[in-house]
């Protein structure tokens, strides 16, 4: 029991660094400056899982050569 995380919900967890980058940067001012953002931490975390590179895929635009592994 005392080995289980405090959050088990994958959901959250996701959204966890949203919303912290959002707490520490304030917010935007502009629809359009939320969307960049939105899209932006999306792309990261869409890396994250497979464990790419998203500073190698977004300089090259390719997923091949972009394991961090």
């Amino acid at each position: 029991m005392a080995d289980d995380p405090l959050h088990t919900n994958a959901s959250e967890n996701d959204l966890r660094s949203f919303v912290t980058k959002r707490k520490i940067s304030g917010g935007t001012v502009s629809r359009d400056g939320r969307v960049a953002r939105d899209t932006m931490l999306g792309l990261v975390k869409t890396c994250q899982k497979p464990r790419l590179s998203f500073y190698h895929i977004s300089a090259t635009g390719s997923a091949e050569t972009a394991s961090l592994t």
